[in-house]
Order: C-alpha cells, then structure tokens, then sequence
C-alpha cells in the first residue's frame, strides 16, 4: 500500500500559525534559523554562513517537495507570514507508510508552545491524510526540549530504531493506533 499523497503541497494552519511552503523571500529567516548555534547544537550539521546558501537549501527543498520526496513546512506566526521555524515529514517509507518527523525554532520563540501546536497538527495531517502506519523521530538526549515535545505528543522510546553511531541520539515512535487511541 503506498502513501495517499496529494497533487499539491499542502499549506496547512492552527489557531496560531501558519504552515506553509519555503519561498525564497525567506532566506534571511533560513539562514538565521540553520546558523543559530542553539538550534545546531542538537543537529550536528553545518550553519549556513550566508544568504546565497539559504536560498540554495530552499531550492532544494522545494525539488524534494516536487519530486515528492519528503514534506516541509515553514512555521509562521500569525498574522505576520514570517518564518520562525520549519517541521518536515522526511525519510518516507511508502511500503511501510512510516515517516520522521523533525523541526527546528529560533529560539526567541521557543518557550511559547509553537512546535507543541506544530506537531500536534503534523502528526493530524500525517495519520488523518497520508494513512501513516508509523511516525518516528530521533533527538539528543539531551535536547530536553525536543523530548518533551515528542513525549506530549505521545511519542515513545523506541529501541528498535537505530540512531546511526551516536550514543547521545534517542528513537521515539508513534503509530496509528496509539494516535487514534488517545484523547484529543
């Protein structure tokens, strides 16, 4: 069974935000959200030291979203159309309809329940709409943050997901049945 994937990309919404497709006008906002060291400090990736290599990463983005390879959303604020963060659905596994999840906010918005309201509604789009079987996630142990927001969201440790050679990184998972079991 493959994933029920829709002919356009979704721009989806909460009470307080918008998720939409990146555009190019976001550069400024890209490039301070990957070269924040905070944000890194948990990704092991990179920062972007310009303008240029954020436009190149929503190009890319953008193609992977074309080429229906993964799902990312740029996170606004309402009523503003600014970028404050990004949550994707990547790694798509369509034989086994299973996914991960992963998202990033500046940290001026951080404390403010704005990735809980995210991924609250992600995970309503990826069981609801794709007919997920399965949502994975890794994290840092240490990212306290990034584990508080799977756990609300009623993510578990998963021993059975491999984090590469890290020893800091943690698997958690949700399947469509716990989802659909818990209230609310």
């Amino acid at each position: 069974m493959h994933l029920q994937y829709p002919y356009i990309f979704p721009a989806l919404e909460t009470p307080r935000l918008w998720l939409r497709q990146l555009l190019l006008t976001d550069a400024v906002a890209v490039a301070a959200l990957r070269s924040d060291e905070q944000v890194n400090k948990y990704l092991g990736r990179p920062p972007h030291t310009s303008i240029e290599e954020a436009r190149s990463f929503i190009e890319m983005i953008n193609k992977g979203i074309e080429d229906k390879g993964w799902f990312y959303w740029a996170i606004a604020v309402k009523p503003a159309a600014t970028l404050v963060g990004t949550i994707c659905l990547w790694n798509l596994e369509p034989e086994k309809r299973e996914v991960e999840i992963g998202f990033e906010l500046l940290p001026a918005w951080q404390g403010k329940g704005i990735m809980q309201e995210t991924t609250g509604r992600i995970l309503r789009y990826g069981f609801e709409t794709l007919k997920l079987e399965k949502i994975n996630s890794f994290t840092d142990k240490e990212n306290i943050a990034s584990v508080k927001v799977l756990e609300r969201n009623h993510f578990k440790e998963d021993e059975t997901l491999k984090a590469g050679e890290s020893e800091s990184l943690i698997g958690y998972s949700l399947h469509s049945t716990d989802y659909y079991a818990t209230p609310g």
